[in-house]
């Protein structure tokens, strides 16, 4: 299944390199967590496309989506707070 996952406003955040390593962390992390195997990811500034599929007939992609996207958003803010 593929994904596209699109920044808030079209913010060009993903040109930040320190943002792409971060999110590439929490990817790993979530993929494991999750049973996702990933196929093929790039980022582009103001978005990111994904290509993954359930390791397991238990994997949720939703569930994977919704949790990734929660952990970056919290970690963008963080990140954008400790810049200021």
């Amino acid at each position: 299944m593929s994904f596209t996952l699109c920044t808030k406003g079209s913010a060009p955040i993903f040109s930040q390199q320190i943002v792409v390593e971060s999110e590439v962390k929490v990817l790993s992390e979530e993929l494991d967590r999750h049973e996702v195997r990933n196929w093929a990811y790039v980022f582009m500034p103001d978005h990111l496309h994904l290509v993954v599929e359930g390791a397991t007939a238990k994997t949720d992609l939703l569930t994977f989506v919704k949790k990734f996207k929660q952990r970056t958003g919290y970690l963008f803010k963080k990140l954008e707070l400790e810049g200021s």
